[in-house]
């Protein structure tokens, strides 16, 4: 398991291709992303993808994604 204190520094180790990961720019915001060829590409939030690694979005850590909440498993 993850904590938020876990990210992973990109000069240290880069996630598997494709997989989806939470990523952090240099700036402090945060996206979901995989990686994809020699570059990223980043859900926008409204179904669009944005495609390669803008400067505004270059990545300095990732995390991988937490899993999905199930309602059962919160139960009391």
């Amino acid at each position: 398991m993850f904590l938020m204190g876990d990210w992973i520094l990109t000069k240290n180790k880069l996630p598997e291709m494709a997989k989806r990961v939470l990523v952090c720019n240099n700036n402090g915001f945060v996206y979901i992303a995989w990686r994809y060829n020699t570059g990223w590409q980043f859900d926008s939030g409204t179904g669009e993808i944005i495609d390669d690694t803008p400067e505004e979005y270059q990545i300095n850590a990732w995390m991988p994604l937490p899993d999905p909440a199930i309602e059962a498993k919160y139960l009391n």
